[in-house]
């Protein structure tokens, strides 16, 4: 899975990106939260959750267990570890499965490894919800024209029609935009120099590029990511 490959060398990176910065993702971490839209005494998997902690925007009866795919990451940013396509719960003993940003640095083989282990875990009508880059989108070209072009980043990005591999499941889709937000060029470079592993280009590379590809200016830049709600059936 290329994820493990990814995040075993980047693992500390990433983690420094997040908690240097953490202002930065709250609009995407919020929206996280309320697809999730978690009620007192549920349970929400996150997975892989390392980095992506959506705990903050959760109602406080909420339980929260994210586990890390990687051992590496898991071991950077604190999160407990599970192999991917385990999930260390009991049969139907969680409301909702979330996973934010990685499912696309797996093949549709992985997914539907993991979107049978998701339905295993979840109780009758339990949600798996999935947030990620769309196909064609601006955050495609700039994560698989740019950011390839430094680190080799091979994105299997989504569309509607990956809800066919969601077997046992209803699924409905929606595209979610907000913000990420910065205090100036300095801190975006800084940034994105470590979420995205951009080490080999230039401050002035990443900027043209932020600019091309996401039209950002010195306060950040527009994101967006496609959401499918799996509804078991």
């Amino acid at each position: 899975m290329d994820y493990d490959l990814v995040f075993s060398k980047r693992a500390a990176q990433y983690n420094f990106a997040t908690k240097t910065y953490p202002h930065v993702l709250v609009n995407e971490l919020r929206t996280a939260a309320e697809m999730v839209d978690a009620a007192n005494d549920t349970v929400v998997v996150n997975m892989p959750g390392a980095c992506v902690d959506i705990s903050p925007y959760l109602d406080s009866g909420v339980i929260y267990k994210p586990y890390e795919t990687n051992a590496v990451f898991a071991k950077v940013a604190s999160v407990a570890h599970s192999e991917f396509g385990v999930i260390p719960e009991a049969d139907a003993s969680v409301d909702t499965v979330l996973s934010l940003a990685s499912l696309h640095h797996s093949t549709d083989l992985e997914r539907s490894v993991f979107y049978k282990e998701v339905l295993r875990v979840l109780k009758p009508g339990g949600k798996m919800i999935i947030g990620d880059v769309i196909s064609g989108s601006p955050q495609d070209l700039w994560l698989n024209t740019f950011v390839r072009k430094y680190n080799g980043h091979d994105g299997k990005f989504w569309s509607l029609a990956d809800a066919e591999l969601m077997l046992g499941f209803t699924v409905t889709a929606f595209v979610k935009k907000y913000r990420w937000t910065f205090n100036g060029f300095e801190e975006m470079v800084d940034f994105c120099r470590n979420l995205f592993g951009l080490d080999s280009a230039s401050d002035k590379e990443i900027v043209d590029g932020l600019e091309k590809y996401l039209g950002a200016d010195g306060t950040g830049f527009d994101w967006s990511l496609m959401y499918f709600i799996a509804t078991k059936i």
